[in-house]
């Protein structure tokens, strides 16, 4: 008599999901080119644009000389997983954007380090107001520290390194915008930075 498996009658469907890579940076290019000026590694469509301030390149990596620059590029989709590699010198709070409508209109996925531990959050920016959506402080990893978004319909969760992930289910605004980008501070780095559908 045959053991029974338990599986007859049954087939098992296999779902492989594949990722299209829409953007990716390492800003290699000439010290001091403003991002406006550099044609990204991938890019979908046009390049980099300045939304407000000033964003360069340094030692390839991009590079702030100010606060609050905010620089955006058209992927043609709303619903990504954006990562890059962020490395902050100080307050204030800064890292990537995503549905980026313009330079008041956006949600922001930051880091902040202060006295050993890194705080995340997600932030709604509305016509210039921010408002903390999800938050979590914990012992700041060290570098190299890869930031993680993913927006999805209207849900959108963030990470360190792959973990601490928080999240907030009600991302509405701008959820059709298909621009995403990276807001800096004085002396921040970024740098391989790639967004992918999904």
């Amino acid at each position: 008599m045959q053991a029974d498996t338990g599986l007859s009658g049954i087939s098992a469907i296999v779902t492989s999901v594949q990722q299209t890579m829409l953007i990716n940076d390492t800003f290699t290019d000439t010290n001091g080119t403003n991002l406006t000026a550099h044609t990204p590694d991938i890019k979908v469509s046009t390049g980099w644009a300045a939304n407000t301030g000033a964003i360069t390149i340094q030692n390839n990596q991009a590079n702030s000389t100010q606060n609050f620059p905010y620089y955006s590029i058209e992927t043609g989709q709303s619903n990504v997983t954006i990562q890059a590699l962020v490395t902050p010198s100080g307050s204030p709070a800064c890292g990537l954007s995503g549905r980026v409508s313009n330079a008041t209109n956006s949600w922001d996925i930051d880091i902040n380090i202060s006295g050993g531990n890194l705080t995340l959050t997600i932030q709604e920016q509305a016509a210039g107001v921010f408002t903390i959506r999800a938050t979590t402080t914990f012992t700041d990893p060290g570098a190299p520290r890869t930031v993680q978004a993913v927006f999805s319909g209207s849900n959108a969760t963030a990470s360190v390194n792959g973990g601490n992930t928080i999240a907030y289910g009600s991302a509405t605004s701008n959820q059709t915008v298909t621009k995403h980008g990276i807001n800096m501070a004085t002396g921040w780095n970024i740098d391989n930075y790639q967004v992918t559908n999904p």
